[in-house]
Order: structure tokens, then C-alpha cells, then sequence
């Protein structure tokens, strides 16, 4: 009996966000006939940690408009040598706001263009959303219901060769391992902390962060590096060997709806090969 109830509360969750979630796609069209993300964010003064990194200086394209000829045009040589990356744990099982807090993600992503994003906690609808719109690249699910992980490629700079899901049977929560597959990025040992290797950065430690995001009502002061990037370099001829050369946090403004993005910050990461 529990277990049915757990099925009929998660398929009307599911229906809800469903039904909440159409008016994440009530876009307006631009001049030009493309849909143009309604990026609403706003920095709140003092709000936000004082020795964070300013990202519209790290930002490879700082308009939240997106679809810049900025954003369109070829990457230079110098460019086309790195690897960009997202991290993100998006909170979907978070109802409040989320359709606006769906909105700040496809922000970040339009404007940064990585070539690759994890995302974890992500819900079907969030899916069918970033479908809509993240149409260059290659999304692949860790699941289907309830809640699961997903990585989008950018198909102009990663090519998928295969992807699987590992189980884990004990699992309470949900949990699996969404692996891929791809060309380019070389995957042997020697992983280490690309926070460590950059230096142990104090802006870009916490990505759980009570002090200053109040997405989640808690009656404690948390302050955890919960998202991490390990990484470890080719040593395989012919797959070039990537280094992290920078590193910063996403998501330290305020929707307009007065909530964050998500209760964790995001990652952004970039790699020059050398």
C-alpha cells in the first residue's frame, strides 16, 4: 500500500509540474524568429558572498539576451583548444518558483555555451523543457521518473559514442551512474580535484551554502563543497591532454520571483589543452 501511494503521489507531482511547467515555454519570438531566453535576474547588493568571483568578467559572453553574434560565431583557434563544463544540482524536486528557476538555467547555459553540463536532480519536465530549447545539444537521461542525473554535449564539440546507466541496487534514494562515451575527452587514471588543483579558491569553495542561499529554510548555518569536478588527464596517444585553467560559481543572483536558481550554486569549469 505504501508503495502505491508513493506512485500515485509521484504521478500527480509529475502532473503538476507538467502543468506549471507550460509557462516556462511562453516565449516571446525575437525579430528574427528565434526564441530568445526571458533571463530575469537582478544582483542584490550585499546579498551574495563579497569575495565572489565577478562573472561577467569570466562569463565567455556576458549578455544574458543569448543568441548573440557572439554566442553564434566560430570559436578561434585559441578557443576551439579548451574544454568548457557546467556542474549543476538544479533542486527540480523543489516546487517553488520553479518554472522562473527553469528560466535562470537555460540562462546560464545560453550564455556560457559549455561543451558539456552535468545536471543532477532533474525531473521529466525539466527535460522536456531544456529539450525545447537546448537544441544543439545531445541530452542524455539517467532516468525517467522521479528524480535523476543528465549530461547535455554540445553536438558542434563533443561527439557521443556510447552511454549506459549503472544501477545501484541498494540505492534509498534513487541513485545511479550515468556514464558516456564521447571523442575528444580522454578518461584515464589520475583523477584529481579541480578545486585543489586551482589553487583551493575560497570564492568558488562552498556550492552549499546556507550563509547566503535561502532557497531551503533550515535552522543551521551549512557551508559544504558538496559539488565537486574531478579530473584526470589523457595519457593515451592521440587524445589531447587537457589542464583546468579557471573555475567559478553560477547562480549568486536572485531570480525576480526572490529565489535563487537552485539551493546550490552552480560550477562552471574551463580546460586548455596542452
Amino acid at each position: 500500500m505504501a508503495a502505491l501511494q508513493g506512485r500515485h503521489k509521484q504521478t500527480a507531482l509529475n502532473s503538476f509540474f507538467e502543468a506549471d511547467m507550460e509557462r516556462v515555454f511562453d516565449v516571446k519570438e525575437s525579430p528574427e524568429g528565434e526564441t530568445s531566453p526571458d533571463a530575469k535576474t537582478k544582483k542584490i547588493e550585499g546579498d551574495a558572498p563579497g569575495d565572489c568571483i565577478d562573472l561577467t568578467q569570466d562569463s565567455p559572453a556576458s549578455s544574458s539576451k543569448g543568441n548573440t553574434a557572439e554566442t553564434k560565431r566560430k570559436p578561434s583557434e585559441k578557443e576551439d583548444s579548451k574544454l568548457s563544463l557546467i556542474t549543476w544540482n538544479v533542486d527540480g524536486l523543489d516546487i517553488e518558483e520553479l518554472p522562473e528557476r527553469a528560466r535562470g538555467l537555460w540562462s546560464y547555459l545560453d550564455s556560457y555555451t559549455p561543451d558539456v553540463v552535468f545536471l543532477q536532480e532533474l525531473i521529466p519536465p525539466y527535460v522536456k523543457f531544456l529539450k525545447k530549447r537546448a537544441v544543439s545539444y545531445t541530452l542524455i537521461e539517467g532516468g525517467d521518473k522521479g528524480y535523476f542525473t543528465g549530461m547535455m554535449l554540445k553536438k558542434s564539440r563533443v561527439n557521443l559514442l556510447q552511454s549506459e546507466i549503472v544501477t545501484y541496487p541498494t540505492t534509498q534514494m534513487m541513485r545511479n551512474l550515468l556514464v558516456a562515451q564521447v571523442a575528444k575527452v580522454g578518461l584515464p587514471s589520475g583523477v584529481g580535484d579541480v578545486w585543489e588543483r586551482l589553487g583551493k579558491r575560497e570564492h568558488c569553495c562552498y556550492t552549499w551554502d546556507t550563509k547566503y542561499n535561502d532557497n531551503k529554510t533550515v535552522s543551521f548555518l551549512a557551508r559544504c563543497r558538496f559539488d565537486r569536478i574531478y579530473f584526470r588527464p589523457a595519457a593515451r596517444e592521440g587524445v589531447p591532454r587537457l589542464a583546468p585553467d579557471n573555475m567559478a560559481l553560477l547562480g549568486l543572483e536572485r531570480r525576480d520571483c526572490g529565489r535563487y536558481t537552485s539551493d546550490h550554486w552552480g560550477i562552471y569549469c574551463t580546460f586548455s589543452a596542452g
